[in-house]
């Protein structure tokens, strides 16, 4: 489980430092965490999960139960999307500012891409 722990925090950029803020706990205890010297509580592997958006059986198992090309929310599309966004970390910094900003400020973000957009098209 520490294997999974440490990639997930380096595939979303974070330091141990920021994900043990996001926690409420020490540097050292996600270190350890991460060495798997201790394990995590039940309550923290379930906010690791909404952190970086993966099961709690991934994080535990490395399997996510959940998870068939053939279910009912398999879609290429957002797939594609999906894969795009994990391998372009200026993408997870915008799904990061939708987790954690205000409604205001991403409303701020939302006009201030759309103008960008409308400028790119030559609409102004």
């Amino acid at each position: 489980m520490g294997a999974r722990l440490k990639e997930l925090r380096l595939k979303h950029n974070y330091t141990g430092e920021e994900i043990g803020r996001k926690l409420q706990v020490s540097k050292s205890a996600i270190s350890m965490w991460e060495k798997d010297l201790r394990s995590p509580s039940a309550d923290l592997i379930e906010k690791f999960a909404t952190i970086y958006g993966v099961s709690t059986d991934y994080i535990i198992t490395g399997k996510d139960s959940n998870a068939t090309n053939d279910s009912y929310y398999y879609d290429t599309e957002v797939a594609e999307l999906a894969e795009q966004i994990k391998n372009d970390p200026e993408l997870r910094i915008l799904l990061d500012a939708k987790r954690n900003l205000s409604k205001q400020d991403m409303k701020a973000i939302i006009n201030i891409t759309k103008s960008l957009l409308q400028r790119e098209r030559g609409d102004e």
